[in-house]
C-alpha cells in the first residue's frame, strides 16, 4: 500500500510542481505585462505626440486642400461651360457653312450661264473693236482736214486782230472831231 501512497504523493508532488510552474510562468508574464504596460505608456506619449503632429499637419493641409478643392470644382464648372459653349458654336457655324454650300451650289449654275453669255458679249465686243480699228486707219484724210481748219482759224485770230488795231485807230481818228461836235449838239 505504500506504494500506492508513494504514487499518490509523487502525483501531488508533481501537480505541486506543475502548480508552481505554473504561478511562477504566470508572475514572469506579469512581469513582462508590467512592463509592456509600462513601455506602451511611454510610446502611447510618443503616439500622443504623433497624433498632435497629425492633426496640426492636417490642420494645414485643410487650409490648402479645401481652397484648392473650391477652386477646382469653379474651374471645372467654368471648362464644362467653355466646352459647352465651344459645342454649340461649332454646331451654328456646321449650320451656317451647310446653308452657304446650298446657296452657292443654287447660284453656282447661275453664274455659269451668266459667264457663258458674258464670254458671247466679250466675242462681239472683240468683232467691234475690230472694226473700229479699220475705221480707224481711215482717219488719215481727217487728219489733214484738222490741220486745214487749224490753219484757217489761226488766219482768222490774225485778221480779228488786225479789225481790232484797225478799230482802235478808227475810234482815236474819229473820236477826237466827233468830241469836238458833241460840244455843239444840243441833245
Amino acid at each position: 500500500m505504500t506504494t500506492p501512497a508513494k504514487g499518490k504523493g509523487s502525483k501531488q508532488q508533481s501537480d505541486e510542481e506543475k502548480l508552481a510552474s505554473i504561478i511562477e510562468g504566470e508572475e514572469k508574464l506579469s512581469k513582462i505585462i508590467e512592463k509592456d504596460h509600462e513601455q506602451v505608456v511611454e510610446n502611447s506619449h510618443g503616439i500622443d505626440r504623433l497624433a498632435t503632429t497629425f492633426e496640426t499637419s492636417a490642420r494645414r493641409w485643410e487650409l490648402i486642400i479645401y481652397p484648392s478643392l473650391f477652386a477646382f470644382i469653379i474651374l471645372a464648372g467654368y471648362g464644362f461651360y467653355l466646352i459647352y459653349s465651344l459645342s454649340h458654336d461649332i454646331a451654328h457655324m456646321t449650320r451656317s457653312i451647310t446653308q452657304l454650300t446650298e446657296n452657292v451650289d443654287k447660284n453656282m449654275d447661275i453664274m455659269a450661264d451668266r459667264i457663258t453669255v458674258m464670254g458671247a458679249n466679250v466675242n462681239s465686243m472683240t468683232g467691234y473693236v475690230e472694226y473700229m480699228s479699220g475705221k480707224m486707219d481711215n482717219l488719215d484724210g481727217m487728219r489733214v482736214t484738222m490741220e486745214q481748219m487749224n490753219m484757217a482759224t489761226q488766219a482768222m485770230a490774225v485778221s480779228a486782230d488786225r479789225m481790232q488795231n484797225s478799230m482802235a485807230a478808227m475810234n482815236y481818228n474819229v473820236g477826237r472831231p466827233m468830241s469836238q461836235m458833241n460840244s455843239f449838239m444840243p441833245w
